[in-house]
């Protein structure tokens, strides 16, 4: 990536980061920025095996076309930035379902990873996607930290760190 995380910090940094962007990975921010809060309202609403195939159902080719020339790891960096950039902060599933539309839009196919781990009291859920079984959006080892589900089970109530 062409710019640094730090200069998204500040609204003055965020503009002058933006505007260095090529149209194509502004395109990639914009569309993610837009997404995140319909996919958290829809994962409420409908659930993930909906969401899920909603997204994959309508790819973005038209609005994306240009982010083909991209690879893999800006993408999934630029997709980041919006999630952390937004006026809400999405979590793991949001952003991989996200990353997930957008890359499945340019003709990439990912697998959406589930997992859960005990941490003190608490029972804690992440979510990521794995392409070719390399890790994405993620620590390369995080399958290692986390019982994996398999396919889309999902129990009532669960929450994303």
């Amino acid at each position: 990536m062409r710019w640094a995380a730090s200069s998204w910090h500040t609204l003055r940094g965020r503009g002058a980061a933006f505007r260095n962007l090529s149209p194509a990975e502004r395109r990639i921010i914009l569309v993610a920025g837009v997404a995140f809060p319909l996919v958290a309202v829809s994962l409420r609403v409908w659930g993930l095996s909906r969401v899920q195939q909603a997204l994959l159902r309508r790819p973005l080719h038209r609005l994306l076309g240009p982010a083909r020339s991209l690879d893999r790891s800006c993408i999934a960096g630029l997709v980041e930035t919006a999630a952390r950039t937004g006026l809400r902060k999405a979590n793991c599933l949001e952003r991989s379902l996200v990353l997930m539309w957008v890359l499945h839009s340019l003709g990439s196919a990912t697998e959406l990873r589930l997992g859960a781990k005990r941490e003190a009291e608490a029972l804690l859920f992440h979510a990521w996607l794995e392409q070719e079984g390399i890790v994405i959006n993620d620590e390369p080892d995080i399958a290692a930290q986390y019982a994996v589900f398999d396919g889309a089970f999902l129990p009532q109530g669960m929450r994303f760190v």
